[in-house]
């Protein structure tokens, strides 16, 4: 008990302590990180292969650093997962030595059990078993886009079910007491093996408090109440659970259960069930929010259909794991459910949305509480008031109203690249889409960011020239969202697409150096006049010099991302701009920006704007 305080207060307390020797015991492991608990402070230590597994005890020799991991736009930020859990730094030009081997090489045995199935039974039975999202599987990508796996693997459904199904087999010969004991001892190992998996702990707590609650103190507490004690149980231990999304789906998920069958307990099965999955979509419209940044219109009807496809294959996965050897089965069943997915996601309108913020979320679902429990005791005016005003909330958040009242300028962080969005009234324009060899920027940066903004389509798409990290992404984004024109030729300005006009400065044709051929353009949106130079070297800012006698301009976007091939001195006093932006990727092998340009830009006093330091950059005016 003393231990369980001790650790209670250590969790609320952050540490600062300058050591350079660490020794802890590993609680968290992936295939090229693991997690270290020391006592006082939780640290990510980066490790390529990583062997250690949960329960090693290690002997650390290294310095600490304040996490600081690469993200880029709308990309998972690893940053903010690590805080969550507690762990604010990271453990640099580390020195290992093990002190302890947990001979229970969990890591391990998870990585050959999923080899046993082919690659898609393996990505889904990873991601829902053990929140192992490695694989790279089409089916997953098809069951993303309909939303589902989130639902199944964080709130550990499947688990109440494979331990429903034992104990009322065990019941047919055994007392209810003795099927349920022995339910969760079979289901023990997996617990062991999916440790630190919150969603498992979470119902295995809550499943022998249910015991207890039973059979020992003879019912005493609700099922309410006991939901209430198993999360103040685990906020005691360590409130950083609070911040997780399982957490939160842990909780609410058993809250619509309970909720709905006091309600409508005298209803038909079937209705019954339509409201149940009704409340858990309402439940997931943050979640969906905030990782899809849209609303599926027939979600509820997926889930209610395809659920127990995955529930069944959870279960199925969870025998598997049981050294039952289905795994040509398990295959087949997966390939079924590929089949079906690859099908469905064609039939499955969206209505596409902005996350919500933190203040708005917790407001949510306040308000998603308060309505529960007015429902519980039968008081129907502020019943309806709640219902009235969470469809406000949620209609005025969907809304695309900033389209009507913002003029918008994004210069958005995709690495070692360029991405300029223009948004006015309903047209949106995009001016090089980025690109990087490593990864799909269309499909994980500029549509995830569009679907935020609301941008449904993109009028007009704009490359400067052909480098890839201009214009790499142009064709995944073409092929995986709607744009009606692309324009990369300078004879086809000047353009006007709405009340956006654009001009270009430079018709220089170079076969030998793509840069001297570089669209420069410039427009005024958001009570600005802005300028895009693409990587247009410093004898085109001659030649412009020469050719125009004045180019107004508020906000430069520098050329070649701060190379010092391009801003010359002379070039920035002639537009003498107030603000410049320079897009490049943190720590980039290139060194942009260059040292001598931002001593360029602030000797002429500019204010300098980093898309590797700041992120997504945003311009804006109300045009009322």
């Amino acid at each position: 008990m003393i231990t369980m305080f001790v650790g209670v207060g250590l969790s609320l307390i952050r540490f600062d302590i300058k050591k350079e020797t660490f020794i802890g015991i590993v609680v968290e492991t992936k295939d090229n990180y693991f997690i270290l608990n020391d006592g006082l402070e939780r640290y990510y230590v980066s490790q390529y292969e990583n062997t250690y597994e949960v329960g090693d005890i290690l002997n650390i020799k290294a310095h600490k650093e304040k996490n600081d991991f690469v993200t880029l736009e709308s990309e998972f930020d690893f940053n903010d997962y690590l805080e969550k859990k507690g762990v604010y730094y990271s453990l640099k030009n580390t020195n290992i030595s093990l002190i302890f081997s947990n001979p229970l090489k969990l890591h391990t045995w998870r990585k050959d059990f999923l080899k046993k199935f082919d690659k898609d039974a393996a990505a889904m039975i990873g991601a829902i078993l053990f929140s192992d999202n490695s694989y790279d599987s089409q089916v997953i990508n098809d069951a993303q886009s309909l939303h589902l796996i989130r639902l199944i693997s964080t709130s550990g459904v499947y688990i109440y079910f494979f331990l429903g199904t034992i104990e009322k087999l065990l019941s047919y010969r055994l007392k209810e007491k003795h099927a349920r004991i022995i339910s969760l001892i079979i289901l023990f190992p997996y617990l062991i093996f999916t440790f630190p998996k919150f969603s498992v702990i979470k119902i295995i707590v809550l499943y022998i408090f249910r015991f207890l609650n039973d059979y020992v103190f003879k019912k005493k507490l609700s099922y309410l109440q006991l939901i209430s004690l198993t999360g103040i149980l685990f906020v005691f231990i360590d409130y950083h659970f609070v911040y997780q999304d399982a957490f939160i789906l842990g909780f609410l998920i058993p809250l619509s259960t309970y909720f709905v069958r006091n309600q409508f307990s005298r209803r038909k099965r079937a209705i019954k069930t339509i409201y149940l999955y009704l409340s858990l979509f309402v439940i997931m419209i943050p979640f969906e929010l905030k990782y899809y940044h849209e609303v599926s219109f027939i979600s509820p009807f997926f889930h209610v259909m395809l659920s127990p496809l995955f529930i069944i294959l959870s279960l199925l996965g969870i025998i598997s794991f049981l050294k039952i050897p289905i795994y040509y089965f398990v295959n087949l069943y997966t390939s079924f459910i590929g089949n079906l997915l690859s099908t469905l996601k064609n039939f499955n309108p969206v209505l596409i949305s902005p996350p919500m913020s933190h203040v708005l979320n917790i407001g949510y679902y306040l308000i998603l509480i308060i309505l529960f429990y007015f429902y519980d005791i039968g008081f129907h005016p502020l019943k309806r008031f709640s219902i009235i005003f969470l469809s406000m909330i949620m209609i005025l958040h969907m809304s695309p109203i900033s389209h009507y009242i913002k003029e918008e300028v994004y210069f958005v962080n995709v690495g070692q690249g360029d991405c300029t969005i223009l948004r006015k009234g309903e047209i949106s324009v995009m001016i090089d889409t980025g690109g990087n060899i490593k990864k799909d920027i269309a499909k994980n940066v500029l549509i995830p960011f569009l679907k935020k903004k609301q941008i449904y389509d993109l009028d007009l798409v704009i490359t400067t020239h052909d480098d890839y990290d201009h214009m790499g992404a142009l064709s995944s984004l073409r092929s995986n969202y709607l744009v009606r024109n692309y324009i990369k030729s300078a004879d086809e300005f000047p353009i006007k697409i709405g009340k956006i006009e654009i001009q270009n400065y430079n018709y220089s044709q170079n076969a030998d150096d793509e840069n001297y051929s570089s669209l420069v353009m410039s427009f005024h949106l958001a009570n600005r006049d802005f300028v895009i130079m693409g990587d247009a070297p410093i004898a085109i800012e001659r030649q412009i010099i020469n050719n125009y006698s004045s180019i107004p301009c508020d906000v430069l976007k520098v050329g070649h991302h701060g190379s010092n091939t391009s801003s010359c001195d002379e070039f920035i006093k002639y537009l003498s701009p107030k603000e410049a932006i320079i897009s490049c990727g943190r720590n980039n092998t290139y060194g942009h920006p260059h040292e001598s340009v931002l001593k360029i830009l602030y000797h002429n006093n500019v204010i300098i704007k980093r898309t590797d330091i700041l992120g997504t950059i945003a311009y804006y005016s109300f045009a009322l």
